[in-house]
C-alpha cells in the first residue's frame, strides 16, 4: 500500500480501489506535465507583456492589489494578465478577456496542472503570486522572473527548512529590517528582498466609500471598533508545530469572553473576530454575546470590501505574532498583543527577531486584566505607545504615497 495521505483520504471516501487507481492516473499525470514542461522550455519563447497572478484565496491579497491597479492605470494596453483561480466561473465576468484572462489552476477531477496553465505559466515573463507557485522557479525558463508578492512579515520563524533560491527571483517585504529577517526566514541572500512594501499597503491608506460604510454599519450605536485578528495555532492541517497550542489566547472560559463582552458593553465598544483562513473554529457560543461579533472568512467578500480597507477604518488591533501587526502601523492606531502563549510559541515555531517583545509597540496582554485595560484605554481615547508604534514604523516599513507604482517600476512594468 503506497504510504500516502491523499491515499488515506481517497480509500476512506471511496475505498481502496477507487483510491489506487487516483493516485495512479496523478502520477501518470505528473510525468506527462513534467515531460511537457521540458518540451516548452526547449520550444517556446517568452511573451515579454504576460503576467501571471495567483493568490489564495483566489484573486485576492497583494496580486489582486497590484493586477487592479496595472488595469486601472492602463499597463492592459501593453500587457495580457492571467490569473490562475480554482473556479472560473466565480471570476470570468469581471473583465474582458482581452484584459485580465482567469484560467484554471488545475484539472477538475485530478487536481492537476492542465496543459493551458502550463503553458502560459512557460511562456509569460513574469509570475507573481501570494504563495508559492504551482511551477517553481527552478522549472522554469531562463529569462522569467518569479516574484513573490508573498502575504506578510511577522513576527513568527520559519516552521520548515526550505531554499528561496528554487522558489524566486524577488521577494517583496515591508522594509529594509525584514529583508535580514526573511533571508534567514528562506535560507537565501538578502539581496533577493526588496524593502517597498506590499500592493495592499494602498488598500490601508485608501480605504474605500463601502468599506466606510461597513465599519459604519458594524459599529452601530457603539463608540469605537477593535478588531481581534490571532495568527493561527491549531489548523486544520497536519505536520503543524503549532497545533499542540489549542487554547484561544488570553481566554480561558467561556466566564472569560462574558466578562469581556460587559466590559465592551461598559466601553462602548464593538469587539470583531476575525480568525485565520486556516484556523479550527474553536468552541466558542458566540450568539449568547452581545457586544462581540465573529467574522467568517468569506463576510467581506460578501460586502465587497478589501478586508485592508476595513482593517483601517478600526480603531485598534489585537493580535499577536502575526503580520498584520507590523501591517497595522500604517494605520497608527493603538495595537495589543497577546502573549501569554509566547513562550509556547517560541519554542513551537519561534521567532525572527531575537528578542520579538521588543519589537512589539503597544500593549502587552498576559491575561484578561491586561484586555481589560487596554480596552479602556481604547474607549477614552487613550494612545500610550503613539511614539513607540512611530519608531518600529521607521524601522520595518518603507513609507510611500503609492505602494503599487512603487512596485510597477520596480519591475520595470511600462506604459
Amino acid at each position: 500500500m503506497p504510504n500516502n495521505l491523499k491515499y488515506k483520504e481517497y480509500s476512506s471516501k471511496y475505498g481502496k480501489v477507487f483510491a489506487l487507481l487516483v493516485i495512479l492516473s496523478k502520477v501518470i499525470r505528473r510525468t506527462i506535465n513534467s515531460a511537457y514542461i521540458s518540451f516548452l522550455r526547449k520550444t517556446t519563447e517568452l511573451n515579454e507583456y504576460a503576467i501571471v497572478f495567483s493568490s489564495s484565496p483566489d484573486y485576492s491579497d497583494n496580486s489582486k492589489a497590484l493586477s487592479d491597479y496595472l488595469l486601472n492605470q492602463g499597463y492592459t494596453t501593453k500587457y495580457k494578465i492571467y490569473w490562475l483561480v480554482d473556479d472560473v466561473e466565480k471570476h470570468v465576468h469581471l473583465y474582458g478577456k482581452n484584459e485580465v484572462e482567469f484560467i484554471p489552476r488545475q484539472t477538475r477531477i485530478l487536481k492537476e496542472l492542465s496543459f493551458k496553465t502550463i503553458r502560459v505559466l512557460m511562456t509569460s515573463k513574469y509570475i507573481l503570486s501570494t504563495h508559492s507557485n504551482r511551477i517553481p522557479k527552478r522549472q522554469g525558463k531562463s529569462g522569467q522572473k518569479y516574484i513573490y508578492l508573498w502575504h506578510g512579515c511577522g513576527y513568527k520563524d520559519n516552521s520548515k527548512q526550505v531554499n528561496g533560491d528554487d522558489l524566486f527571483d524577488f521577494c517583496l517585504v515591508p522594509g529594509p529590517i525584514f529583508a535580514k529577517t526573511k533571508a534567514r526566514f528562506w535560507n537565501t541572500s538578502e539581496n533577493k528582498f526588496l524593502p517597498i512594501g506590499y500592493p495592499r499597503y494602498d488598500w490601508l491608506k485608501r480605504p474605500g466609500i463601502k468599506a466606510r460604510q461597513l465599519y459604519e454599519q458594524l459599529k452601530g450605536g457603539e463608540k469605537k471598533v477593535v478588531i481581534w485578528m490571532p495568527t493561527y495555532r491549531n489548523v486544520r492541517f497536519r505536520n503543524f508545530r503549532e497545533n499542540s497550542i489549542t487554547q484561544f489566547p488570553l481566554m480561558t472560559d467561556m466566564q472569560d469572553w462574558l466578562k469581556i463582552d460587559e466590559v465592551c458593553a461598559d466601553n462602548q465598544i464593538r469587539l470583531l473576530l476575525k480568525l485565520h483562513p486556516i484556523q479550527k473554529m474553536y468552541d466558542i457560543d458566540f450568539s449568547v454575546l452581545k457586544n462581540i461579533q465573529i467574522i467568517a472568512k468569506d463576510f467581506f467578500i460578501k460586502h465587497h470590501v478589501e478586508m485592508y480597507e476595513f482593517i483601517a477604518l478600526t480603531d485598534g488591533l489585537i493580535s499577536d505574532y502575526s503580520s498584520i501587526a507590523v501591517d497595522y502601523l500604517i494605520v497608527d492606531k493603538p495595537i495589543a498583543f497577546t502573549l501569554d502563549d509566547y513562550q509556547q510559541y517560541k519554542e513551537k515555531r519561534g521567532f525572527v527577531f531575537d528578542n520579538p517583545l521588543d519589537y512589539m509597540p503597544g500593549h502587552h496582554l498576559y491575561n484578561i486584566q491586561d484586555l481589560t485595560a487596554f480596552l479602556h484605554d481604547i474607549s477614552a481615547g487613550s494612545d500610550l505607545y503613539k511614539s513607540q508604534r512611530q519608531a518600529m514604523s521607521d524601522l520595518a516599513i518603507l513609507q510611500s504615497d503609492c505602494y503599487c507604482r512603487n512596485i510597477a517600476d520596480k519591475l520595470g512594468f511600462v506604459k
